[in-house]
C-alpha cells in the first residue's frame, strides 16, 4: 500500500510539472519578445550553410509580430 502511495505522490508530482511548464511556455509565448526569442533560437538549428537573418521583429507566438526583415 505504501508503494502505491509513493507511486500516485510522483506521478501527481510529474503531472504537475509538466501542467507548470507548459503555462509557462504559454505565458512567455505571448509575451512582445517571444517572436524574436524564437527566431535567434531556431537560427542555430539549421543545417550547415545556411543562415536565417531577420531585423525589426516584434509580436508574440500567440498573438502574432511583424518582421521588418
Amino acid at each position: 500500500m505504501r508503494a502505491l502511495r509513493i507511486t500516485l505522490y510522483l506521478l501527481a508530482a510529474t503531472l504537475l510539472g509538466v501542467l507548470v511548464l507548459a503555462g509557462a511556455l504559454w505565458f512567455w509565448s505571448g509575451t512582445g519578445t517571444s517572436l524574436a526569442t524564437s527566431l535567434g533560437q531556431l537560427a542555430r538549428y539549421l543545417p550547415a550553410g545556411q543562415t536565417l537573418q531577420a531585423k525589426d521583429v516584434s509580436g508574440s507566438l500567440r498573438g502574432g509580430g511583424s518582421i521588418g526583415w
